[in-house]
């Protein structure tokens, strides 16, 4: 039997708590945006954070250097890069580097940067108590479905051990990395996909830097996948 917790608000949800996901929240909550980050930190459904929570948080600032950034990524898109992408790095990369070298040290490495301190693990964890010390709501849970169409976005529900929540709000970031649902370790259930798609059907972009290169979601073992072109919206 499922309890229900109380219903809550939030102007913004951002889902996921990789860099992409508190780094968004963080720049919200700063702007004066009050938002609520879910992210699951426990084991049993697999609390790895992606590729953040394993990484050195490597930076390519080629898109600083590269007078031929395009052309670069329509090759390593194979075509496919989002329109927006390399617009957005070129314009954008360079301050958010500078707000996040001050925040942590990097270091310099061969494709650009680095954090000094080698821990995508101990990065998140300072984000997370700086996000929640501007006022920032973090939910330890996972997402099990969207309440939106094309015209308004009402919130979401989630759920932990049993418990079931809704968190009302205006405008939902899915900060879910390119790879999530490639790992055998990754959230343990069948619904992300759909909570994906869902998403993109209802007018949602589909903007992260992975998806230039046209994987799947699934199981990469058993070769179970879905090309991310093939899902509506993408």
């Amino acid at each position: 039997m499922n309890h229900i917790l109380p219903d809550l608000d939030s102007p913004v949800a951002v889902v996921g708590g990789g860099v992409a996901g508190i780094w968004a929240a963080y720049k919200l909550i700063k702007a004066g945006i009050p938002t609520t980050l879910i992210t699951y930190l426990d084991k049993d459904r697999g609390g790895i954070q992606g590729s953040t929570y394993r990484s050195v948080g490597a930076i390519n600032t080629s898109p600083l250097t590269n007078h031929d950034f395009a052309s670069y990524m329509d090759d390593l898109g194979r075509k496919c890069a989002h329109p927006f992408v390399t617009q957005a790095l070129q314009q954008y990369l360079k301050d958010e580097i500078d707000e996040l070298s001050s925040l942590v040290a990097l270091k310099p490495i061969k494709i650009g940067l680095a954090l000094e301190s080698e821990s995508g693990k101990s990065f998140l964890q300072y984000m997370y108590e700086l996000f929640e010390s501007l006022g920032g709501r973090i939910i330890n849970a996972w997402v099990t479905r969207l309440v939106m169409d094309k015209n308004v976005c009402q919130g979401l529900q989630y759920e932990k051990n049993g418990y079931i929540g809704k968190l009302r709000c205006r405008a939902i970031i899915l900060a879910s990395g390119g790879y999530a649902g490639l790992y055998s370790n990754s959230i343990n259930t069948n619904c992300f996909g759909t909570i994906l798609s869902r998403f993109m059907e209802c007018g949602g972009s589909a903007t992260n830097l992975e998806f230039i290169f046209q994987h799947g979601y699934g199981n990469i073992d058993t070769n179970d996948l879905t090309p991310t072109e093939e899902i509506a919206g993408a």
